[in-house]
């Protein structure tokens, strides 16, 4: 991995942390934010469960572990392989 390629893939990592930290010290004023603008009916689990997905997906970034899964190349069309077949499509 090039540098530039690093530091696009690792930035965001280092603004996460930091805005989670900011929710952790003020939960209360997170909340009411939450709250005030309607995303859920009850914003505190909502406001209670963002400051932890923040520190886990910053944390991720920052130690370099980028969701490459989700990324798989097509099979090649000599390839004994077969897509899948979804029953609902």
């Amino acid at each position: 991995m090039g540098a530039f390629q690093f530091a696009v893939l690792t930035w965001p990592g280092f603004l996460l942390v930091p805005a989670a930290a900011a929710k952790v010290g003020a939960p209360r004023r997170f909340a009411m934010a939450v709250a005030g603008c309607r995303l859920a009916p009850s914003a505190l689990p909502l406001a209670r469960s963002v400051p932890g997905v923040e520190v886990t997906a910053g944390a991720g970034l920052i130690s370099s572990w980028h969701p490459t899964f989700m990324l798989r190349p097509a099979p090649q069309s000599g390839s004994r392989t077969r897509p899948p077949t979804f029953a609902a499509w």
